[in-house]
């Protein structure tokens, strides 16, 4: 699968475009996704990742990553 990833702050602007565009030309199953209003933090050194390499912040980014995955 190829993920499309707009990181544009305009939900329907140039780049989330540019993105789909190119989507539509892959001969693969896509995916899209717009960073746009998505609430993802920095790392906060809580070593809470320690254990399993997984995030414990509870943000947006969780569910990206694993579509990253």
């Amino acid at each position: 699968m190829i993920l499309g990833i707009s990181g544009s702050a305009r939900r329907n602007g140039i780049t989330s475009h540019a993105v789909k565009e190119i989507l539509s030309k892959v001969n693969d199953e896509t995916a899209y996704i717009s960073l746009s209003g998505k609430k993802i933090s920095g790392c906060i050194s809580c070593l809470g990742c320690i254990d399993d390499n997984r995030c414990v912040v509870q943000d947006d980014f969780l569910a990206i990553a694993d579509q990253m995955l």
